[in-house]
Order: structure tokens, then sequence, then C-alpha cells
């Protein structure tokens, strides 16, 4: 098996980590099948940023990607969807520079982006920001299996708070609001629970599986105080430029635990289970451009 494939297989089992404006939130693994060669960016620009800002800006398009301020512990996570208790290796650097990117796609990926379905154009942005990082960090990894800590999430004894959409899979989407260290609002429409399960992972930094038995499509929101501790990749506002030092949250408003169970009549059962690894075997720094 190729490295292309060992990734692509990888991708395939893990809980997903998303960079900002990147990666769609309904999200489908990176398939081992397929043997065209990884995409690459047509050309990107990489600087050392120097600011010592706490804030990422992401800004992407069908046609760029500029990431402000990024670890490469940051575009890691984000290439491969996996929580940071997934990651082992590399040096300290991974943890403490920061790097701008400015990454431009080819044209003609760029038009078959315009066909491709959602969760195969955001396949194609997470083999592109491998594709990076491997190119360019001489980024190589390999993969084991590790006993970690885990939730699982199962019906509440209450029952399900939510309604089965009529909504099919091109109509789905998961998108969450939220100002500062307010609330987070999450809005779902059209989606699985594995979907959910998925996106509550990078909330609470733990793969999180469906255990609810619910095979349906659903529709609902959540709102739940924002732990800045967190599943945070990228401690960002809305508007790209997060503070250092952020305020805490508001104590008013439930945690992602209890809203689970209040508002949607679900449950997060903590346990251990085999849990995904990707090791960095090595990592260099790359030529400033």
């Amino acid at each position: 098996m190729n490295q292309l494939d060992m990734r692509r297989k990888f991708a395939a089992g893990l809980a997903g980590t998303m960079l900002v404006g990147l990666i769609c939130a309904a999200s489908t693994r990176a398939q081992s099948a397929s043997s065209a060669p990884a995409p690459s960016f047509e050309v990107a620009s990489i600087r050392v940023n120097h600011s010592a800002s706490g804030g990422t800006h992401v800004s992407s398009s069908e046609s760029r990607l500029r990431v402000s301020n990024a670890t490469v512990k940051n575009l890691i996570l984000s290439a491969y969807e996996i929580q940071p208790s997934q990651l082992s290796g590399g040096p300290g650097l991974i943890n403490t520079t920061r790097f701008d990117i400015n990454a431009k796609v080819e044209d003609s990926l760029v038009e078959k982006f315009k066909t491709m379905k959602p969760e195969e154009a955001r396949e194609q942005r997470m083999l592109l920001l491998q594709s990076l990082l491997a190119e360019r960090f001489n980024l190589k990894v390999t993969y084991s299996t590790k006993e970690l800590p885990i939730y699982v999430l199962v019906i509440a004894k209450s029952g399900i708070k939510f309604q089965e959409s009529k909504t099919d899979q091109q109509g789905s989407s998961m998108n969450s609001h939220s100002q500062g260290a307010g609330p987070v609002q999450l809005e779902s429409k059209g989606v699985t629970m594995a979907s959910l399960a998925q996106n509550l992972s990078r909330q609470v930094d733990r793969t999180v599986l469906d255990r609810t038995g619910l095979a349906g499509r659903y529709e609902f929101t959540l709102q739940y105080s924002r732990d800045e501790n967190q599943g945070v990749i990228f401690k960002a506002t809305d508007s790209g430029s997060g503070p250092a030092s952020p305020p805490p949250p508001d104590s008013s408003v439930p945690t992602i635990f209890t809203a689970l169970q209040e508002q949607l009549g679900l449950k997060l059962e903590a346990t251990k289970g085999p849990v995904e690894m990707l090791v960095i075997d090595h990592i260099d720094m790359p030529t400033e451009d």
C-alpha cells in the first residue's frame, strides 16, 4: 500500500476537526479505493508569522486558501481531521512556530469543484492540505491504534426531542454561529447522528461515536456555552481574529453536555475505546518563499 492510499485509509476512520472555512461540516472520509494521484496546489507561499498574535485567520474559496498565524500542528489536525489527542511525535516547533500561507488551486481543479458533491470537494481540499504538508514540510507519518478515553452518543432517558427531516443528503447542512466567547448555536438540517458525533468530537476534544441507533436524518438547534479549552483548533472569533486571552464563557448558558440532554434528549457517556493515531515520523520547517 503506497503512502497516499495509507493516508486515505487512515482518514476514512477518523472523527473530524476542520479548518475554518476550508472543510464543510457535513463530512465523509477520504476513500482508499481511488488510485488517482493526490491533488496539489498550483503554487503556495509560506512565511513565518512573527506577530505574536493569539488568533488565526482563515479565508478560503474554490480557487485559493489563505491562512494567517497557524501552527503546523493546526494544519496537520485539519488536514487529517483528527483531535489533538490523536497526534503524537514531532518537535516542539509544531506547537510554537506560526505560518502564513497563500495557496492557489489549479484552474482545472476549480472547475471540477463546481461539479462535485460537497463531500467530494471537501475530500479534495483535505488532500490538497495533506500534499502541501508532504511537499513543503516533508511530513512523513505512520499510523497506529491506541486505547484512549472516548465518548459515545446515546439517547437519554427522556427520549429524543427533535424531529426527522425531509431534507435529503444534497440539502443537509450543519452551521454554528457565535460571537466571541458568547454561546454557540448549532443549526442542523438533514444531518445524521454520525455527522453530529463528528461535530461533537471537535467540541469535547475526544472521539465521539454514534450509538443512538437512529438511522435517519434530523433537524435541530443546539445552544451551548463555548469552552475555550476544548476542541478548539484555531482560537478565532467568527471575524477570524481571536484574542490571546478570551473572556470566560457565559455561565448562564448550559455546557454542551447539559445542552444535549435538555435540548435534544441525547447524552455523552464516557468510556474507553480504540482510537486511530497519527504518528509524526519526520517533519521539517519549510524554506520561506
